[in-house]
């Protein structure tokens, strides 16, 4: 048996949500590094302190560099390397330490682990 629809109707008040504000949050000392960076496509908030809070934490994030540094683990060579991969998620904090001949330039450094494959 087939039905079908002869008619549809939909009734409603558009909520237009008002006059938006926009809030802007700037760094003139990461500008000056490394340029002006915009971020135009931000959630939408409902009070002006949230979305102030929300800005706040962005300008945080990217005013500075992030260091990035990609790793290729063999972690069935050892026990206790396997252990150490299977125990780790994103966003976990994992310390790099490099020695002998790496050339990473730093050394005991923090990083987050931002993907797994």
């Amino acid at each position: 048996m087939l039905a079908y629809i002869t008619e549809l109707q939909a009734r409603g008040t558009p909520d237009s949500g008002g006059d938006p504000i926009v809030i802007k949050q700037s760094d003139s000392t990461s500008q000056t590094t490394y340029g002006q960076r915009e971020f135009t496509d931000g959630p939408q908030y409902l009070s002006a302190e949230n979305a102030g809070d929300w800005c706040d934490y962005a300008l945080d994030y990217a005013k500075d560099l992030r260091p990035a540094l990609a790793l290729k683990v063999h972690a069935n060579r050892t026990t206790a390397t396997l252990t150490q991969v299977h125990s780790r998620d994103i966003s976990d904090v994992i310390t790099v330490t490099a020695t002998g001949n790496a050339g990473l330039g730093h050394n005991a450094r923090e990083f987050f682990i931002e993907s797994m494959t």
